[in-house]
Order: C-alpha cells, then sequence, then structure tokens
C-alpha cells in the first residue's frame, strides 16, 4: 500500500503530465490556463511537502523537453 505522499505525488504527477499534454502536444488549452495550472500543481506540492520527490517523479518528462 502506497503512503499518502505518494498518493499525492502520484496524482500531482499525473496532473503535471495531463496539463503538459494539454498544451504541448495538443494545444487545447491556452498558455495562460496552463501556466497557472503547472503554478497551482507546484504551490501544492510545496504545501504538502512531496516537492523533492515530485521533482525526481517528474524528471525524466522534464528531461524529454529539453
Amino acid at each position: 500500500m502506497s503512503s499518502p505522499q505518494q498518493a499525492t505525488i502520484d496524482r500531482l504527477s499525473q496532473a503535471l503530465d495531463a496539463n503538459y499534454n494539454a498544451y504541448w502536444r495538443n494545444e487545447t488549452i491556452t498558455y495562460e490556463n496552463w501556466e497557472a495550472t503547472q503554478q497551482a500543481l507546484w504551490t501544492e506540492a510545496q504545501r504538502e511537502g512531496v516537492m523533492n520527490r515530485l521533482l525526481y517523479a517528474v524528471a525524466p518528462t522534464l528531461k524529454e523537453t529539453r
């Protein structure tokens, strides 16, 4: 069973990925909406104390975008 923190990381990671795909691959949302969603998700990660672990979880995705 995963911990509550891991569940938060998984949920935020999936949300970040979905937001990325919606804008950068399909362009179904505006840049402003994409940016606001990104900011909200990272703020939640910081508030929940999972920022560093979330960064590690999404690092492969970030590397692909370079």
